[in-house]
């Protein structure tokens, strides 16, 4: 599919600066963009792990509020 826009000068200008940084061509940034987006507003299609992972969560747990003080007491 051809597609033809019109960009600001500021878009212009980002979207050079995403080009260079990104050593990548207006093809293959869009289309990056047009998944990110579609995995936004359809997550049921998105891969659990995948988001779980990309989102930078470390973990998690339940226990004594002092137990990093107390683990040895306790444990």
């Amino acid at each position: 599919m051809d597609i033809t826009i019109h960009l600001s000068q500021e878009q212009r200008e980002k979207l050079a600066y995403i080009q260079q940084h990104s050593n990548q061509d207006i093809t293959t940034l869009l289309n990056q963009v047009i998944e990110q987006q579609y995995t936004k507003l359809h997550p049921r299609n998105s891969d659990p792990l995948k988001v779980l992972k990309e989102s930078g969560f470390i973990g998690c747990g339940q226990g004594s509020p002092d137990l990093s003080t107390n683990y040895d007491k306790k444990y």
